[in-house]
């Protein structure tokens, strides 16, 4: 009996060493985390190049010119709306079930849907404010083109930016359907199809619980928003549009607009940014076929080609969608062309996941060289010793621009392979778990570069901007002159000297996206017969195109780095953490896999950003409207 007792002391003593050793082993883990400085991983990119601006547009723009205002309105009315969404709730929604992991649990589903309901009945009133802009933004159209038949001929460029922003309206549809549809796991319906139940067989007598405004609200998400319909019931706006696209000009511009962004497709590989631009293409496509009737064959092959090619594509950040089963459900009654072969099924899933994650292991070692080979060239050019590497502003911006390349392509390669695995419910190995937490790390040490050297960043680009804006400022004036001088004037070329008036003006002003709006818009108005409907047209978009791309460097970069893998894939934080003790690695790698959490990073709102917001969502286009 003692020597049971003496071998039962040996082995609570024992253990009891074992847990004083883990807990200082935990406690040392603790205090590195802690004692990092990661400062430069919650602030965010410092140089702020655009800044918002509040003042109206009709205060910028001649108040006789009604066409350039209304429109301008749509548009950024759209454009606020599409920031609402991913802003507002596209996150909720996609991280709707992180509360409640538990099925079975039926008390946490109710409590999870009851607080949720709210935010479904503001996602129900969002899509009405949504079906309304397209409403006016169709109506302005109709009354534009019919307009121009009295008057004069307009070139095929004409309206590049109105088509995109109706573009990016339709996509908010799509969006919103392809978010919850989301995985096969995706409990939202069910928890509100259980709440319904939960009211209608409940014995509390309330008088208007089961014939109420809770019961109407219930059914109008269930019916509107959870039937994954939300685009397909914008494609019953019948009403007079018919006669859009019955209208020549307007045909013409649309197929323009279509081979103009299929052929920027076409000529660039297969980033994040071709593909966000082919699903528009494809939304707005079938959209044209069924509400306007218009389809144009070589249009629809390029399409059919490119979505064959493109398994899995990007609808916006962080949002994938498979788009050639959303033609084969909106355009196989409508075209006559066979188009069955598009559809992708689980086997073409599971080949495209096998593949990917085949190319795994190559991607890391390649974007590893790249990564550091981009922080090398960026540490000799910025830093103020720099004696080896002397760039002009120029260059270091190409420099630049290679590294926010280099993050959108990481995270395409993440978001594809998280995508697939959702898709097919299928668990994801440990390898590719670690592989996707390392090609984390390299997104944020990119955004550490740029972090580290923002001011210098800044100062290139302003310089950069500056050079931008004196080029497009001369081929204004150039024009503005070449109209002056012609003795002959017509109408319409005092039409065009106001568009050149108001270009002039707002280039004197900031790189402002209300400003790039009404600048696009304005060239968009002049008229084919002037030097600038030719070369110089095209000259001056492309002069634009690239201000625009570089005043928004810091909200590509936000967008391009913003990683939430963990937070989405949890289950892979054991795994890493397991994987860095065992490798004897340092925890400064896992720092950076906690800071790419949302909730890690710290945002920080400027104070113009956030006066009024409230007060300007549902009445906002209206207003704009009806003030003309």
């Amino acid at each position: 009996m003692d020597l049971i007792e003496q071998a039962g002391q040996e082995v609570l003593l024992s253990y009891g060493q074992f847990l004083e050793g883990l807990n200082t082993h935990c406690y040392s883990i603790k205090n590195k985390l802690k004692s990092g400085s990661f400062k430069c991983f919650e602030d965010s990119f410092g140089v702020q190049i655009e800044y918002p601006d509040h003042s109206p547009i009709p205060e910028k723009v001649d108040a006789q010119d009604k066409i350039l205002i209304v429109f301008a309105a749509i548009c950024k009315e759209i454009r606020e709306l599409e920031k609402e969404l991913m802003l507002n709730y596209a996150p909720l929604i996609s991280d709707y079930g992180e509360a409640c992991p538990d099925k079975s649990d039926r008390l946490k589903a109710l409590s999870s849907i009851c607080k949720f309901l709210p935010t479904l009945q503001d996602v129900s009133n969002f899509v009405h404010r949504c079906r309304q802009t397209l409403n006016h933004l169709l109506q302005q159209l109709l009354c534009y083109y019919n307009f121009q038949k009295t008057t004069q001929i307009v070139s095929s460029a004409q309206f590049v930016a109105v088509f995109s922003s109706l573009s990016s309206l339709l996509k908010i549809f799509v969006v919103l359907d392809v978010l919850f549809e989301g995985n096969n796991d995706n409990p939202i319906k069910e928890h509100l199809i259980l709440l319904e139940k939960v009211v209608n067989t409940s014995e509390v007598e309330f008088s208007g619980l089961k014939d109420g405004p809770l019961m109407s609200v219930i059914s109008d998400v269930l019916f509107n928003i959870l039937s994954l319909n939300i685009f397909g019931a914008s494609l019953q706006m019948h009403m007079e549009n018919r006669s859009l696209g019955n209208c020549v000009d307007f045909k013409n511009h649309l197929n323009y607009f279509f081979k103009n962004r299929i052929s920027l497709v076409e000529t660039k590989d297969t980033d994040m940014d071709s593909l966000v631009i082919l699903s528009n293409v494809i939304i707005t496509y079938v959209f044209a076929v069924n509400v306007f009737g218009i389809s144009d064959k070589k249009v629809h092959r390029s399409i059919r080609d490119l979505s064959k090619k493109c398994t899995v594509s990007t609808l916006c950040d962080g949002v994938m969608w498979i788009p050639s089963n959303f033609l084969l459900k909106h355009l196989e009654l409508k075209l006559r062309e066979n188009v069955s072969n598009l559809n992708v099924n689980q086997q073409t899933l599971c080949r495209c996941l096998e593949v990917a994650e085949i190319n795994l292991l190559k991607d890391i070692k390649m974007y590893t060289f790249k990564v550091y080979r981009w922080s090398l060239q960026m540490s000799n050019v910025l830093s103020a010793d720099a004696m080896y590497i002397k760039l002009n502003d120029m260059d270091s911006a190409n420099l630049c621009f290679e590294g926010l390349e280099l993050s959108k392509q990481m995270k395409l390669v993440m978001n594809t392979i998280t995508y697939l695995h959702s898709s097919l419910a299928k668990p994801m190995a440990k390898v590719v778990a670690v592989s996707l937490c390392k090609m984390t790390e390299l997104i944020k040490a990119v955004k550490s570069i740029f972090q580290r050297h923002h001011l210098d960043i800044g100062k290139r680009i302003n310089h950069i901007i500056q050079r931008f804006l004196i080029q497009s400022l001369t081929m204004v004036i150039k024009v503005k002159k070449g109209i002056i001088k012609d003795e002959g004037c017509k109408d319409v070329q005092i039409d065009d000297y106001s568009s050149l008036e108001l270009i002039e003006k707002l280039l004197y002003g900031a790189c402002i996206e209300d400003n790039m709006l009404l600048i696009q818009l304005a060239v968009a108005l002049i008229s084919p017969e002037n030097s600038l409907g030719g070369e110089s047209n095209i000259m001056l978009g492309k002069l634009l195109s690239n201000l625009h791309t570089i005043s928004s460097l810091k909200t590509q970069l936000e967008e391009a780095t913003n990683c939430n893998l963990v937070f989405k894939e949890p289950h892979l934080l054991p795994i890493y953490f397991k994987h860095v003790m065992d490798s004897g690695l340092s925890l400064f790698r896992f720092q950076l896999i906690l800071h790419s959490l949302p909730n890690c990073s710290i945002k920080q709102s400027f104070k113009e950003d956030s006066i009024l917001k409230f007060s300007k969502e549902s009445f906002e286009t209206m207003v704009n409207l009806h003030s003309i």
